[in-house]
């Protein structure tokens, strides 16, 4: 067991009584709700009528006459306000070190952050070409620059806020929350895969494609989720989120995209059955990729058991170093 599951026995730290979790999770909800109300404050100033608009094109910046850069930064704000709201739950209601959620490790490896990135985008662009050579009517240049570089400025800050919220809240927060109350790290994953997925469920492009592609958000959350347990922590999380999103926003994007934004290309219409294989063996590839970069073994990880701090079953090794010790006054201390 030395070493083993170091990330989930974060989750011994600080206070961890159960209804705490579900305090954490109304300040998380009530901070992105409420800061989700500044986009249609704002939006009422460029637009006299909302009746004649869709939802669809309620989330359509320009549209509405909004710049597309201001539009960005109003959609991501309450995924920066759950952010906070995350630090805050996690620092002053569990009292525990905010690094403590994001990896296993006495510090967060932005080394890997950037791998994760640059071999996800790598994958995708190769994928992108192939399908681009298939099919290449599909692809309008769409590139403006008075609109794109202010966007790509807002991009940069605003997306990596908003990827990162979402892996801090599920495959950090909660898979450590879930995994040290059901014991079970597949538990752990199966559920906040389910409910990451389920969260997307009313975006525009579920609208447009059905119910059918929820199953890739699932997915896209199961492949997050064993990464980040095999790699105990969420560094590769982050950086492919992000670097995902950002290319989604930035490079390629199409009509019922999530976030409407002035790309370099714009698909006329979004291949779904290619799009979702190719993620599908993308995934995998990436999956192998780091598998053997990082020395990945033992994957009976992600079918086996927690055992609490302190039992019986732990080596005294293990106590040692401080993998499966008690809640300590310093969380930050190196593992």
């Amino acid at each position: 067991m030395h070493h083993r599951y170091r990330f989930f026995y974060q989750a011994w730290k600080g206070d961890t009584r159960g209804y705490l979790y579900v305090i954490g999770l109304l300040l998380i909800i009530l901070a992105n709700v409420l800061v989700s109300f500044v986009y249609p404050i704002v939006a009422g100033f460029f637009v006299d009528d909302y009746s004649s608009l869709t939802p669809n094109e309620l989330l359509q910046p320009e549209r509405l006459g909004m710049p597309p850069a201001l539009g960005l930064m109003l959609l991501l704000l309450p995924f920066a306000a759950g952010l906070f709201a995350i630090w805050i739950a996690i620092k002053y209601i569990h009292r525990r070190s905010f690094t403590s959620v994001l990896t296993g490790n006495s510090q967060l490896n932005w080394r890997k952050v950037g791998i994760g990135a640059g071999v996800w985008i790598g994958i995708t662009l190769v994928f992108e070409l192939i399908v681009a050579f298939m099919n290449p009517e599909n692809y309008t240049y769409t590139f403006d620059a008075a609109k794109f570089f202010p966007t790509l400025i807002v991009a940069l800050i605003f997306v990596p806020l908003q990827t990162s919220m979402e892996e801090v809240l599920f495959r950090g927060y909660l898979m450590q929350g879930i995994g040290k109350q059901f014991k079970r790290p597949l538990v752990a994953l199966l559920s906040t895969s389910i409910m990451f997925g389920l969260l997307h469920a009313a975006n525009p492009e579920i609208v447009k494609f059905g119910p059918i592609l929820l199953l890739y958000y699932i997915g896209f959350g199961l492949m997050m989720g064993v990464l980040t347990i095999m790699d105990e922590g969420l560094e590769l999380p982050l950086g492919i989120h992000a670097g995902n999103n950002l290319y989604g926003a930035l490079i390629i994007t199409f009509p019922s995209s999530a976030l409407q934004t002035p790309a370099i290309f714009t698909l006329k219409e979004y291949p779904i059955e290619i799009m979702t294989l190719v993620w599908l063996i993308g995934s995998v590839i990436f999956i192998l990729l780091m598998a053997r970069l990082y020395q990945w073994k033992d994957w009976s990880k992600l079918t086996g058991m927690l055992t609490p701090p302190l039992s019986s079953t732990e080596s005294a090794a293990d106590h040692q170093d401080g993998i499966t010790s008690l809640p300590d006054k310093d969380p930050e201390r190196s593992h």
